[in-house]
């Protein structure tokens, strides 16, 4: 199972699938689960998306296969954006999609505004948002993360979800 030291308390759990013809070059979806989920909540969607995407489905600090946390450790936002861009340059991956459920959608919305350059589109499913929802949704969109439920994000064709990432560049 592959885990790569992202920081000195963690070791994170990651999984890479990439169904795509190996002569092209195809961009990266990074998947951001929920509290109290794992990688193998995105399991559903790779066959879809890893025929178009290079696809690395985490385990945040924590959950599923990645170091556990101690009881008083001591969380923030901040810390679990820096895991996933440690992640994404060991597997030297500059520029990717970021698609999230849950708590992952506002790890989502932190990692777009403190690093726009790297992605390149986001969906998020069903994010809770402390203070203003409607300034939230506003820094959500200006950072190119749309709020976007499952069966929306299941009735798009991989087609229409690459075309409209594109815009948002």
């Amino acid at each position: 199972m592959p885990k790569l030291r992202v920081a000195p308390d963690l070791e994170m759990f990651y999984l890479m699938d990439d169904f795509t013809d190996p002569w092209t070059k195809p961009e990266t979806v990074l998947m951001l689960h929920g509290l109290c989920e794992s990688t193998a909540s995105w399991y559903a969607w790779v066959p879809t998306l890893a025929r178009q995407f290079k696809v690395v489905r985490t385990d945040m600090r924590g959950f599923g296969q990645s170091t556990p946390m101690p009881e008083d450790y001591p969380w923030s936002m901040d810390t679990v954006v820096d895991d996933f861009v440690a992640l994404m340059d060991k597997l030297g991956i500059e520029r990717f999609h970021l698609i999230a459920a849950k708590i992952g959608g506002n790890v989502a919305r932190r990692f777009a505004a403190r690093h726009p350059k790297r992605v390149i589109a986001g969906f998020v499913r069903r994010f809770i948002s402390r203070g203003c929802q409607r300034c939230g949704e506003m820094r959500a969109r200006n950072a190119g993360i749309h709020k976007i439920t499952f069966s929306q994000m299941t009735a798009l064709s991989m087609e229409r979800l690459h075309v409209e990432s594109r815009s948002h560049r």
